[in-house]
């Protein structure tokens, strides 16, 4: 499973540490659940989402929060409502797994698994989709924001 933490820990982060600092430990890009009906995956995710690793402790969620999961720099990742997923979803009307995102050839992309509906930008997916920052991933009911850490940043400025 990738580091998932909440927006508003990752808000705190960004004050707390320098553009370089914030860069090195959360640089890459982001996939966001947008504020809604979430529910965290799991207990044990629950009483770790925003721990540090220095032992933290975790923020509590709201329901303005979002979910946010690091991707990185690159690596492929599953998407969907089973546990063993990268990205765990948990929401009734997301596949178990729904589609997986890839760094492939330089480029962020997006590709549905086993004829899934995903939509990008309000789109459907047919095949494979390339990925840029703040675009939308709509899943079933769940809204999935594609960002880098400099987009999520901006949404704590202003």
């Amino acid at each position: 499973m990738r580091p998932s933490y909440l927006l508003s820990y990752v808000a705190i982060q960004s004050s707390r540490l320098s553009a370089e600092q914030f860069r090195e430990r959360f640089g890459g890009v982001w996939l966001v659940w947008e504020p809604g009906t979430w529910q965290p995956p799991s207990r044990q995710l629950t009483a770790t989402m925003g721990a540090s690793s220095r032992g933290g402790p975790p923020t509590s969620p709201t329901q303005t929060d979002a979910l946010c999961f690091h991707l990185g720099e690159g690596g492929r990742f599953r998407v969907g409502r089973a546990p063993d997923n990268d990205c765990v979803v948990s929401d009734a009307t997301v596949s178990r797994v729904h589609c997986e995102i890839a760094f492939i050839d330089g480029q962020w992309r997006v590709e549905p698994v086993n004829g899934r509906l995903v939509g990008l930008n309000h789109r459907p997916v047919a095949g494979r989709a390339t990925l840029h920052a703040r675009d939308r991933l709509y899943l079933g009911d769940v809204t999935l924001t594609f960002d880098d850490a400099l987009g999520l940043t901006a949404r704590f400025k202003g």
